[in-house]
């Protein structure tokens, strides 16, 4: 007994210690924490932090944010840094806790380059993250014997397409990838691009201003002809039961063809279905005309509407069967979350060919041209400006970028024939 009430005053007395000693120091905590702050900061936003004395300022990790000698903190890229103020009569550094939490995942990098080069031509990477030049990089060519690599110089070695990567030294989650084309300005020139097996004919005066012309021309020929397709429908608007006649949905659809004063669109049937009427929205002058539905066909997600109009509207053309290829430039133009961005022009390239998708009977062309609902229904055109598809969906996920889907030319064309055969 006697030894069992020795232990239990032991632990008690023990206990007792423990108690005193949080005590003593919990205060100690409680102004370490006190003096702990933390800023948020958006990608490129700068704060100023004060030390009353005379500081010496340095960051825990620059690669999320650094600080200047005046105490001016810049945001670099998502995660959390430590700014620390020494002072000459504290040996504990002031603490200030930065986290950076911003609207894209990724800090971009961005670098001001000539793209088109002759052989032999040298060129000078300087790129930038938010203005600051203080980073180091790493940089890789997709082809050494086209665009050769010493350290941020690039020496065009032989005709070609190539592309260089630059990463951020410490994060490759932050890079950039530059296209570059190399030419010999003496004679003509044959190359074969890896990316998509095809061959190119490079002419010594091609740059990138040619492809930007291209864009701007097909843009300019075929605007008026993208037009918006409305759907009208009785919607309930009250408590009472009551309805009205509204637009209910927009979309957008592309003149195929022309039969006197009749014009055919070419849209999605998602874009018209239960519809009380439809109306073709022209956003330029800002007009609806009364349209109709000629024919549909829902498991396809194809619809063909027509209105009347005395107007002379360019008629897109259809692109062969099977033209296209995996790599290939690729446009969209539509009506991106309606209309008040009516004419949305996007640009990205083909990254898969005949593409099923379960649940669908149509097969698909998948590309990285941005498109957002409202695009329904519109082209999607290749470089020369021909019809390669027609937009349809995309993969909506927190984890997914850029997955579009456009119909493919053929199902469209059998569609087409079936409808006005």
């Amino acid at each position: 007994m006697n030894t069992i009430n020795n232990r239990c005053s032991y632990k008690f007395k023990l206990r007792k210690i423990l108690i005193i000693m949080i005590i003593l120091i919990m205060p100690l905590f409680i102004s370490c924490t006190e003096e702990i702050e933390s800023y948020y900061l958006y990608a490129g936003d700068s704060i100023l932090l004060e030390c009353n004395e005379k500081c010496t300022w340095s960051s825990s990790n620059e690669l999320v944010a650094t600080v200047d000698s005046d105490g001016v903190v810049n945001g670099v890229s998502i995660g959390e840094a430590i700014i620390y103020a020494k002072t000459d009569t504290s040996e504990n550094a002031f603490k200030i806790i930065v986290k950076k939490t911003y609207i894209n995942d990724i800090v971009k990098i961005k670098v001001d380059v000539k793209q088109t080069l002759k052989i032999g031509e040298k060129v000078e990477l300087n790129p930038v993250i938010n203005n600051n030049q203080n980073y180091s990089y790493s940089y890789t060519s997709s082809n050494e014997e086209i665009i050769s690599v010493s350290d941020n110089v690039l020496t065009a070695e032989k005709c070609g397409i190539c592309t260089v990567t630059i990463k951020l030294v410490g994060n490759d989650e932050i890079s950039k990838e530059v296209l570059f084309y190399v030419y010999d300005d003496e004679k003509e020139s044959i190359f074969d691009n890896e990316v998509d097996n095809k061959t190119y004919e490079i002419i010594g005066d091609i740059d990138l201003s040619k492809l930007n012309t291209t864009v701007t021309g097909i843009v300019s020929k075929y605007k008026n002809s993208i037009i918006g397709v409305s759907n009208f429908q009785e919607v309930v608007v009250d408590f009472y039961g009551n309805k009205e006649v509204l637009e209910a949905g927009v979309g957008t659809g592309f003149i195929f063809k022309k039969v006197g004063n009749t014009y055919y669109v070419l849209t999605n049937y998602h874009v018209i279905e239960d519809n009380l009427y439809i109306k073709a929205y022209f956003g330029y002058e800002k007009e609806y005309v009364n349209a109709k539905c000629v024919g549909y066909d829902e498991n396809l997600d194809l619809a063909i509407v027509s209105f009347e109009s005395d107007k002379d509207y360019e008629i897109l053309e259809f692109a062969t069967n099977d033209s296209v290829t995996v790599g290939d430039f690729a446009i969209a133009i539509g009506n991106s979350n309606g209309y008040e961005y009516y004419g949305t022009v996007t640009f990205g390239i083909i990254s898969y060919v005949n593409r099923t998708l379960e649940g669908e009977v149509s097969t698909y062309l998948q590309h990285d041209v941005a498109i957002n609902p409202g695009n329904s229904g519109g082209p999607l055109l290749d470089v020369y400006g021909k019809v390669i598809g027609v937009n349809t969906l995309k993969i909506v996920e927190d984890e997914v970028d850029n997955m579009g889907f456009s119909i493919s030319i053929d199902v469209v064309k059998n569609f087409i024939d079936k409808v006005l055969k």
